[in-house]
């Protein structure tokens, strides 16, 4: 009983609201990443083992799913596109004094999400912008040459996650932010959509591998949880993918 409680301890010391990034003087974890269906199980792993992870709850239904799982009212489902916290934090991070990066999707979203980001948030100074197509070496060596003090990284569930821990400044993890942007700008989710917390059933409808996906980051979810709740730790080891 006292593995599980200090598993589940673990887990909760790790979790930092995405909302506290807008608060006066806040101090940006070094690897913040989403939690989601799709890879809470790889984190939890991370975070089991000790690597520096912090993590937001990507959604509104799943954030419900682990506060009944984990008997606590301690999660919130937020979001880093415009349905959730995005434009908020844009604009207070084209006001601080550290260079940024965004990095993710192809060559012509980065140029396309650029162009965005100069047009509707003019106050963005020392702001560098990569596509996500190279190996995540290549995306540190542009961190190291060009001093970044913040990346901002679209690149995929797993991939995103170790380049956010193998990255030398802070990271935030967006999952397709970044393409979705590029797509359809502050109106990727209908307003329904939104108003409804139906986001990952939009994604779902609009994206036959999203859906494959979402169905087997379920699975996965259940078993995490029956797992942490039975025996206080991951017992089946799986690899990323």
């Amino acid at each position: 009983m006292v593995q599980r409680q200090d598993s589940i301890k673990r887990m909760l010391r790790c979790y930092v609201p995405l909302r506290t990034l807008a608060m006066e003087d806040a101090v940006f974890p070094d690897c913040f990443v989403y939690l989601n269906p799709k890879n809470f199980r790889q984190n939890i792993i991370r975070i089991e083992n000790g690597e520096n992870v912090s993590f937001y709850v990507d959604g509104y239904w799943f954030s419900k799913v682990l506060n009944l799982s984990f008997n606590v009212d301690t999660f919130v489902g937020e979001c880093f596109d415009f349905s959730g916290q995005a434009d908020e934090l844009l604009s207070i991070f084209s006001r601080i004094p550290v260079r940024i990066l965004f990095c993710g999707g192809s060559q012509d979203e980065i140029q396309k999400f650029e162009r965005f980001v100069r047009n509707n948030y003019p106050d963005f100074r020392n702001v560098f912008f990569s596509h996500g197509y190279v190996e995540n070496r290549e995306l540190i060596r542009i961190v190291k040459e060009n001093s970044i003090g913040l990346c901002i990284a679209g690149l995929g569930t797993h991939k995103q996650e170790e380049f956010a821990l193998a990255a030398p400044c802070p990271t935030l993890c967006v999952g397709g932010f970044i393409s979705q942007t590029a797509s359809k700008a502050f109106r990727y989710y209908p307003s329904w959509v939104t108003r409804f917390n139906l986001r990952f059933v939009y994604r779902c409808a609009t994206s036959p591998k999203h859906t494959y996906l979402s169905i087997r980051g379920y699975v996965d979810s259940v078993c995490t949880i029956l797992e942490l709740r039975l025996f206080g730790r991951i017992v089946f080891k799986c690899r990323d993918g």
